[in-house]
């Protein structure tokens, strides 16, 4: 949702994003951002108004590392804040953090690893365990259903239980 530059200096991002969303000829709206400008006042209306994805460029794992980079001074600590935000508020909106391999060290790689393991897995398995019991609740539906119908069939050959494989990435 952008041409050039930062999207969230646009004022109106999330009218517009909630225009698309109303004239139901858009299926996805994403959009990309430096983090510049992410706080909950400017990021809540535009999950709000229904954005689909939200790519954010970092060029740093630290104030340092940013300036360095960019040129620019950036409060590293208000942005890692506004990211946890994005995160705990997010909805069904997907987050993408793109950060540079040649910024990462390979002491930063190991600590965005552990802080994966710990933070990021409990959210993953708790929406992988709403995944398979939404599977599982739907497969039973489904048994129970092609039961029904079967009983009340003429025929005396059961109806074998449907099988699926599926996917979670």
């Amino acid at each position: 949702m952008y041409k050039d530059g930062e999207p969230f200096l646009n004022k109106r991002l999330a009218d517009m994003i909630a225009y698309a969303r109303q004239a139901k000829h858009i299926e996805y709206i994403d959009t990309t951002t430096n983090g510049t400008f992410l706080s909950p006042e400017r990021v809540g209306p535009v999950l709000e108004a229904g954005l689909d994805k939200i790519n954010i460029s970092v060029d740093g794992m630290t104030e340092e590392t940013y300036a360095q980079f960019t040129g620019v001074k950036f409060d590293f600590k208000k942005f890692v804040g506004n990211v946890k935000w994005l995160y705990d508020n997010k909805g069904a909106c997907e987050v993408v953090v793109k950060i540079p391999g040649e910024l990462i060290t390979a002491d930063q790689r190991q600590g965005i690893l552990r802080y994966v393991r710990r933070s990021l897995r409990p959210h993953l398995c708790r929406e992988l365990r709403a995944v398979l019991a939404e599977l599982r609740h739907r497969g039973t539906h489904r048994r129970q259903d092609q039961q029904g119908a079967s009983t009340s069939r003429t025929s005396a050959t059961p109806t074998p239980a449907p099988t699926s494989s599926t996917a979670i990435r």
